[in-house]
């Protein structure tokens, strides 16, 4: 029994740390750029004129997020420079939060876009992301508890557009988002841009929501509603006990002896000769081919040797 307890306890700290490695690692699956806590690397122009604001009341995480107004609607461009090129090659999206006031802009401007090149300049070896691919995110992706926020995933292998032979992913260097040709009409807005991060992360979150939800807990009561004033009746008492007998023999159709293994369950944890019994072999075997990953195999042999 003591040769039990100390294999299990081995067990449980190969798994726990296999658990640990596998929670580092989809932890470090993410590349901030920049969480927008300050103005560094970052420049906006609008109406003509420089038109950068830190805000430090209006972001969705840190300090603070950065932005501009948009006098008429026109925001010539906000603009972030990382101090060197960055390899983004091993990721497949890049996701931040933008906050408008109004959308009347959105519709009134010609030409909306979020820019990526590895040039450090507009326009050349330029990743796009247009009006049409921008559109449905802020309809569809507001954050929630933040009005006027939105989040944006956009797939880097995938750009809308390229232009002059697109990014190069592995030298990213320059990201912009401006707006140009709103009508006479348009009023001003406000806009901020906040926790710019690329990631791989496929975001299975929306298909696992409604699953749990209403559906589900409106069918259980409809069903279980109408059974039980039928089981009073007499037909179902008669019911109940047949499913009762047949679940006995099938509990005890799984051990080889049919008329032992209640009484000798306890026994067989250890055998005739001193060692592990065959019952505790077999689960100490199939706990162990769950962890030959992680370095199980090495307490496998361990314990047949026992």
């Amino acid at each position: 029994m003591k040769k039990l307890i100390s294999a299990l306890t081995v067990l449980t700290v190969v798994l726990s740390l296999f658990a640990m490695s596998t929670i580092a690692f989809a932890s470090n699956d993410v590349l901030v750029l920049t969480n927008c806590d300050s103005e560094d690397g970052w420049a906006a122009t609008a109406g003509g004129g420089p038109a950068l604001t830190l805000d430090t009341e209006n972001k969705t995480e840190g300090k603070a997020s950065v932005g501009a107004t948009a006098p008429n609607g026109l925001l010539n461009e906000i603009v972030y420079k990382p101090e060197k090129a960055i390899d983004i090659s091993g990721y497949k999206y890049i996701e931040f939060d933008m906050y408008f006031d109004d959308m009347t802009w959105f519709i009134d401007n010609s030409g909306v876009m979020v820019e990526l090149t590895s040039s450090g300049v507009c326009d050349i070896q330029s990743h796009r992301y247009q009006k049409g691919v921008l559109g449905p995110l802020f309809e569809s992706n507001p954050i929630e508890g933040k009005p006027g926020w939105f989040h944006m995933k956009l797939d880097l292998q995938e750009p809308h557009s390229i232009a002059n032979g697109g990014c190069n992913l592995s030298n990213f260097n320059y990201f912009r988002f401006y707006s140009v040709g709103p009508i006479s009409t348009t009023p001003d807005y406000t806009m901020r841009i906040d926790n710019i991060v690329f990631t791989n992360n496929e975001e299975p979150v929306e298909d696992a929501t409604p699953e749990p939800t209403e559906p589900v807990a409106t069918e259980e009561p409809e069903e279980t509603a109408s059974p039980e004033p039928v089981e009073t009746e007499g037909p179902d008492e008669t019911a109940s006990p047949e499913p009762e007998e047949t679940i006995d023999p099938e509990e005890t159709t799984d051990p080889e002896d049919t008329e032992e293994p209640d009484e000798t369950d306890p026994e067989n944890e250890v055998g005739e000769d001193g060692g592990l019994g065959k019952g505790t072999i077999a689960i100490l075997i199939v706990l162990a081919i769950a962890v030959l990953a992680g370095g199980g195999f090495a307490l496998y042999k361990y314990v047949l040797k026992k």
